[in-house]
């Protein structure tokens, strides 16, 4: 009975979490959830409330990687256009809701996320652009996870420049994301090759890439640690970004071209929402 139960579950979990992977789901979670840990690392004892700016990021990421994976792909259902749609004007409702200063930032983010795939110079587009590609990622990220939601609560951009926590948070976020982002980078050595595209991996070939993000993953872990924004050793955040970036250094020591398309959708993108989860069970279970 058992064996039976099994056999019948294991399929139906594995197209369940290649929806939620293919479907761009999955990584639209993982930016809110970045999101809401950066937000409670920067005010632990304020209560926190789901607010249209939490929203946005995640209808946003949802429509950006879908719009990104209907333009790269050569057939794409239904399904996708409609999710695409849904998510736009969700994005697009909770966009109402923003003072001046967080509309205009995201209207600069989402020309780019926008512009970000098409050719628009010289048969070139942004993606195309050399080693361009994983940076402006992060960036895009760091600005949309720590600065915009700042902006949402009417702090001026002024405070948040001299702010050493906001700052420090934008720093984090921006390496963090470039770690992880540079291990699909590894992955597509040979892709991005084909296409032409000039990457960092590229550059130093397959092994040294691995122990290049190996050691970021490490270092940033290093300067978290001995940042100026003081953590303490029994602080639960500062546990929360040093076990996600110890299992952020061990998938990259443990990519191989034989690993699946899960691996890195679900595995890898799972390093964007553990700070979340650890800070959450340690509140949990050791408070």
């Amino acid at each position: 009975m058992f064996r039976v139960f099994t056999r019948s579950i294991f399929p139906l979990l594995k197209k369940l979490l290649e929806y939620l992977a293919n479907s761009n789901l999955y990584i639209a979670f993982c930016a809110l959830s970045l999101t809401i840990f950066c937000e409670l690392s920067l005010s632990p004892s304020k209560p926190f409330f789901i607010e249209p700016v939490h929203l946005f990021i995640f209808f946003a990421t949802l429509f950006t990687y879908n719009y990104h994976r209907l333009i790269y792909s050569k057939s794409a259902n239904k399904l996708k256009y409609l999710l695409a749609f849904v998510a736009f004007v969700s994005s697009i409702v909770t966009f109402y809701y923003f003072n001046r200063p967080a509309k205009q930032l995201s209207l600069i983010l989402g020309i780019v996320c926008l512009a970000y795939p098409l050719k628009i110079s010289r048969a070139k587009s942004l993606r195309s652009i050399p080693y361009l590609k994983t940076v402006l990622i992060a960036i895009v990220w760091a600005f949309v996870i720590v600065i915009l939601p700042q902006l949402s609560y009417g702090i001026r951009l002024g405070h948040i420049i001299e702010d050493e926590k906001i700052l420090f948070w934008f720093s984090f976020i921006l390496l963090f994301v470039y770690a992880e982002a540079f291990v699909f980078d590894i992955r597509d050595i040979g892709d991005d090759r084909d296409a032409d595209l000039n990457t960092l991996a590229n550059r130093l070939g397959f092994s040294h890439s691995k122990l290049l993000n190996f050691t970021f993953f490490l270092l940033i872990a290093l300067g978290a640690a001995f940042s100026p924004v003081s953590f303490k050793w029994q602080s639960p955040i500062f546990w929360s970004l040093l076990l996600a970036l110890t299992t952020g250094a061990l998938f990259t020591l443990n990519i191989n071209k034989h690993r699946s398309n899960l691996y890195y959708s679900l595995g890898v993108e799972s390093i964007l929402t553990m700070p979340l989860i650890i800070f959450v069970l340690i509140q949990l279970f050791l408070s």
